[in-house]
């Protein structure tokens, strides 16, 4: 992920209203969409990462189910002790089933479905017209054309 941050491209050069313009054929949409995906992939992940963060800052119970969770996953993953409940130890798989109950249940109760629906429906709204609309002429010339195979010109 860290990859595809540090290949960010300048906020001044994704918000050039300039380059906004309308495409003039289907082509040029297909065209313009793959293009700026590629050129703006880390920019768009920025937002993406942004409204996630936005979401977990307002609402705080849902804030507390993803620190729940990761410590719970953290918990498993470096090698937990067995659990033990009135004297009998629970077997790993057990284990397993109830950490995900109960993670699921404080995630349906944090309403953790309609974050992540709002988020990608928000996410992919704002990516697909900026994808759409911004012109991808404006921006440096594909040297390879196998990067876009999907692309054909008519």
């Amino acid at each position: 992920m860290m990859r595809v941050l540090n290949k960010r491209q300048p906020w001044t050069q994704f918000i050039a209203t300039e380059n906004f313009k309308v495409p003039t054929s289907v082509p040029r949409i297909s065209r313009r969409f793959y293009k700026n995906l590629q050129h703006f992939q880390a920019n768009y992940l920025i937002i993406f990462l942004g409204l996630f963060i936005y979401c977990l800052i307002t609402s705080p119970f849902l804030l507390f189910a993803v620190v729940v969770s990761s410590y719970c996953i953290k918990k498993y993953f470096n090698g937990h002790k067995s659990f033990k409940i009135g004297g009998w130890e629970l077997p790993k798989i057990h284990q397993v089933a109830l950490v995900s109950v109960v993670l699921t249940i404080l995630f349906v109760l944090a309403d953790a479905q309609a974050v992540l629906f709002w988020i990608l429906g928000t996410t992919v709204t704002i990516v697909g017209f900026h994808a759409i609309f911004y012109d991808a002429d404006a921006l440096p010339s594909i040297e390879d054309p196998e990067k876009f195979p999907m692309i054909e010109e008519v």
